[in-house]
């Protein structure tokens, strides 16, 4: 077999992999706190985060993905704002699309920008509920690990939002 059409052959079968049944763009709002004290004071209190994301379904229950979103200062004497990137795997408990309750865990890296530019990771997890084949309510738990000059500081938040499938 030549090795053009070998190519083809295999670029079609991975494409009906990556069309799997849990890609999905999403979008979330929630609460993010920053638990106990740190030697930071210019980051502390809560925090509400928002934006969107997508996942794209490979194979039967890995989806990479990634999101933006911002953390807005809810703190009315000190505003400390940022915006957050964050892109990593996911990987869905069931396999069956037509299942109405989708458990999910996630972790990964994200780039922290407020004043200055920072690296984190996170892990968390969550579930989607689908109301209908193409609508769910998503509800998910994350933290979000920074850790400058070797101090671990927490962005701990829970998250609702709406996915579309």
């Amino acid at each position: 077999m030549r090795p053009t059409v070998a190519a083809g052959i295999l670029a079609l079968a991975l494409g009906q992999t990556v069309v799997a049944q849990h890609s999905n763009a999403y979008v979330f709002a929630g609460g993010s706190t920053i638990p106990g004290r740190t030697i930071f004071t210019h980051w502390h209190g809560n925090y509400l985060h928002m934006g969107g994301g997508a996942e794209a379904g490979m194979g039967e229950r890995f989806t990479p993905g990634g999101e933006a979103g911002a953390l807005l200062s809810t703190a009315a004497s000190f505003r400390r704002n940022a915006l957050v990137a964050s892109f990593g795997p996911g990987f869905h408990l069931f396999t069956r699309s037509d299942r109405k309750l989708d458990p999910f865990i996630a972790g990964g890296v994200s780039l922290l920008a407020g004043s200055g530019v920072g690296g984190m990771f996170y892990y968390g997890g969550g579930v989607n509920y689908w109301f209908s084949s193409r609508l769910g309510l998503r509800v998910e738990f994350r933290d979000h690990v920074w850790s400058p000059e070797g101090t671990a500081i927490h962005f701990v938040g829970a998250r609702i939002g709406l996915s579309i499938r």
